[in-house]
Protein backbone atom coordinates (compact mmCIF):
# COMPACT_ATOMS: atom_id res chain seq x y z
CA UNK A 1 0.00 0.00 0.00
CA UNK A 2 1.81 3.49 -0.63
CA UNK A 3 1.51 6.61 1.54
CA UNK A 4 -0.76 8.21 -1.42
CA UNK A 5 -3.78 5.32 -0.79
CA UNK A 6 -3.23 5.87 2.47
CA UNK A 7 -3.82 9.23 2.74
CA UNK A 8 -7.58 9.25 2.82
CA UNK A 9 -8.15 7.06 5.49
CA UNK A 10 -5.58 8.87 7.63
CA UNK A 11 -7.43 12.31 6.88
CA UNK A 12 -10.83 10.33 7.63
CA UNK A 13 -9.37 9.52 11.38
CA UNK A 14 -8.12 12.96 11.97
CA UNK A 15 -11.76 14.50 10.89
CA UNK A 16 -13.19 11.57 12.65
CA UNK A 17 -11.53 12.25 16.26
CA UNK A 18 -12.11 14.94 18.79
CA UNK A 19 -8.74 16.54 20.28
CA UNK A 20 -9.96 15.68 23.62
CA UNK A 21 -13.21 13.79 25.32
CA UNK A 22 -15.21 17.14 25.18
CA UNK A 23 -14.30 17.36 21.68
CA UNK A 24 -13.48 21.83 22.53
CA UNK A 25 -9.33 20.94 21.72
CA UNK A 26 -6.24 20.58 23.42
CA UNK A 27 -5.79 20.68 27.69
CA UNK A 28 -2.18 21.75 28.99
CA UNK A 29 -2.29 19.29 32.15
CA UNK A 30 -0.85 21.34 35.03
CA UNK A 31 2.28 18.60 35.65
CA UNK A 32 3.39 18.03 32.26
CA UNK A 33 6.80 17.66 31.64
CA UNK A 34 8.81 20.83 29.15
CA UNK A 35 11.07 20.49 26.52
CA UNK A 36 11.90 24.20 25.12
CA UNK A 37 11.67 22.27 21.64
CA UNK A 38 9.29 19.57 21.22
CA UNK A 39 8.19 16.16 22.61
CA UNK A 40 8.49 13.80 19.63
CA UNK A 41 6.92 10.39 20.36
CA UNK A 42 4.48 8.52 22.62
CA UNK A 43 4.01 5.33 23.45
CA UNK A 44 1.14 3.47 25.52
CA UNK A 45 0.38 0.48 26.97
CA UNK A 46 -2.56 0.95 28.45
CA UNK A 47 -4.42 4.65 28.95
CA UNK A 48 -3.16 4.90 32.20
CA UNK A 49 0.58 4.10 31.46
CA UNK A 50 2.82 5.57 28.51
CA UNK A 51 6.23 7.40 27.62
CA UNK A 52 7.42 10.28 26.14
CA UNK A 53 10.54 11.07 24.33
CA UNK A 54 12.14 14.25 22.97
CA UNK A 55 15.36 16.01 21.45
CA UNK A 56 16.76 16.63 24.76
CA UNK A 57 17.51 12.24 25.11
CA UNK A 58 14.64 12.58 27.81
CA UNK A 59 12.55 9.65 28.28
CA UNK A 60 9.42 10.05 30.84
CA UNK A 61 6.59 7.78 32.22
CA UNK A 62 3.46 8.63 33.46
CA UNK A 63 1.77 5.75 35.49
CA UNK A 64 -1.76 8.33 35.40
CA UNK A 65 -2.61 8.92 32.01
CA UNK A 66 -0.37 11.75 31.74
CA UNK A 67 -1.46 14.04 34.99
CA UNK A 68 1.83 13.37 36.55
CA UNK A 69 5.16 12.56 34.47
CA UNK A 70 8.89 11.18 35.86
CA UNK A 71 11.76 11.66 34.01
CA UNK A 72 13.03 7.85 33.78
CA UNK A 73 16.31 8.44 31.49
CA UNK A 74 18.68 10.63 29.85
CA UNK A 75 21.07 8.95 26.78
CA UNK A 76 22.92 11.28 24.13
CA UNK A 77 20.74 11.79 20.82
CA UNK A 78 17.64 13.26 19.58
CA UNK A 79 14.83 11.11 20.84
CA UNK A 80 12.53 10.84 17.92
CA UNK A 81 10.41 7.74 18.42
CA UNK A 82 9.28 5.30 20.87
CA UNK A 83 6.85 2.07 21.45
CA UNK A 84 6.40 -0.49 24.20
CA UNK A 85 4.62 -3.16 23.75
CA UNK A 86 4.51 -4.36 27.51
CA UNK A 87 5.04 -2.14 30.98
CA UNK A 88 8.81 -3.55 30.89
CA UNK A 89 9.79 -3.78 27.38
CA UNK A 90 9.99 -0.50 24.94
CA UNK A 91 12.39 0.61 22.40
CA UNK A 92 13.54 4.43 21.55
CA UNK A 93 14.69 5.90 17.92
CA UNK A 94 17.45 8.14 18.05
CA UNK A 95 18.37 10.92 15.58
CA UNK A 96 21.98 12.89 15.18
CA UNK A 97 24.11 10.40 17.22
CA UNK A 98 26.89 8.59 14.95
CA UNK A 99 27.38 5.76 17.75
CA UNK A 100 23.66 5.23 18.80
CA UNK A 101 20.40 4.42 16.31
CA UNK A 102 18.17 2.53 18.57
CA UNK A 103 18.18 1.92 22.59
CA UNK A 104 15.90 -0.60 24.19
CA UNK A 105 14.84 -0.65 28.10
CA UNK A 106 13.96 -3.80 30.15
CA UNK A 107 12.66 -2.28 32.61
CA UNK A 108 9.98 0.53 31.57
CA UNK A 109 12.61 2.99 31.20
CA UNK A 110 14.97 3.23 33.79
CA UNK A 111 17.62 1.72 31.58
CA UNK A 112 18.21 2.72 27.91
CA UNK A 113 20.49 0.13 26.71
CA UNK A 114 22.29 1.07 23.08
CA UNK A 115 21.31 -1.82 20.89
CA UNK A 116 22.27 -0.25 17.55
CA UNK A 117 24.67 -3.17 16.40
CA UNK A 118 21.05 -5.11 16.10
CA UNK A 119 20.03 -3.44 13.01
CA UNK A 120 21.14 -5.17 9.83
CA UNK A 121 22.97 -4.11 7.86
CA UNK A 122 24.25 -1.06 9.66
CA UNK A 123 21.69 2.21 8.71
CA UNK A 124 23.71 5.44 7.24
CA UNK A 125 21.07 7.76 9.34
CA UNK A 126 18.53 7.86 12.06
CA UNK A 127 14.90 5.91 13.27
CA UNK A 128 12.54 8.36 12.57
CA UNK A 129 9.77 5.79 13.67
CA UNK A 130 8.50 2.62 15.47
CA UNK A 131 5.91 0.28 15.85
CA UNK A 132 5.85 -2.58 17.94
CA UNK A 133 3.53 -5.36 16.77
CA UNK A 134 4.34 -7.82 20.36
CA UNK A 135 7.15 -8.23 22.31
CA UNK A 136 9.39 -9.84 19.52
CA UNK A 137 8.06 -7.68 16.18
CA UNK A 138 9.58 -4.34 15.65
CA UNK A 139 8.98 -2.19 12.67
CA UNK A 140 11.33 0.45 12.40
CA UNK A 141 12.03 3.49 9.27
CA UNK A 142 14.46 5.42 8.35
CA UNK A 143 15.32 8.84 9.15
CA UNK A 144 13.03 11.26 6.89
Amino acid sequence: MSLGSMRPLLIALSIALPLTASGQGWTLLENSPFHSYRFEDAAFVSPERGWIVNGAGETYETQDGGESWTLRSQVPGYLRTTAFPSAGLGWVGVLFNQNARLYETRDGGETMVNVTDRIQPAIGGGVCGLFALDETHVFGVGEW
